[in-house]
């Protein structure tokens, strides 16, 4: 999996980076494998940090996470909340799609 960052109007420490790669590991752990690539986009306004993170995955669809707060760690913690439920209703949605087929499937008997 390849974590790019990219820092509007902000420098991104290593701290900020390692924050956010552990956080964003643990996200998508959920359905580990599928994730191609993730952007991520740190942008601070005079007093807000907005955070985006774009995941694409495997199954050709784009995962976008948005989230903003005052304080920057509130602001990760959302956004991998964000990130956590989109990747569990994907799973789940890839999932039930697979046993949909397999129960279609005849039976070779």
């Amino acid at each position: 999996m390849d974590i790019s960052f990219t820092g509007r109007h902000i420098e991104i420490t290593d701290d900020m980076r390692a924050e956010l790669t552990r956080k964003l590991d643990t996200a998508l752990r959920i359905f580990h494998g599928i994730v191609r690539n993730v952007r991520v986009i740190v942008t601070k306004n005079t007093y807000l940090y907005e955070l985006e993170a774009i995941v694409e995955s495997r199954t050709n669809k784009t995962l976008t996470a948005l989230a903003s707060d005052k304080d920057y760690h509130t602001a990760v913690q959302q956004l991998e909340e964000k990130l956590e439920q989109q990747m569990r209703r994907l799973k789940e949605k890839v999932e039930d799609h697979h046993k949909h087929e397999r129960e279609l499937a005849p039976d070779n008997a």
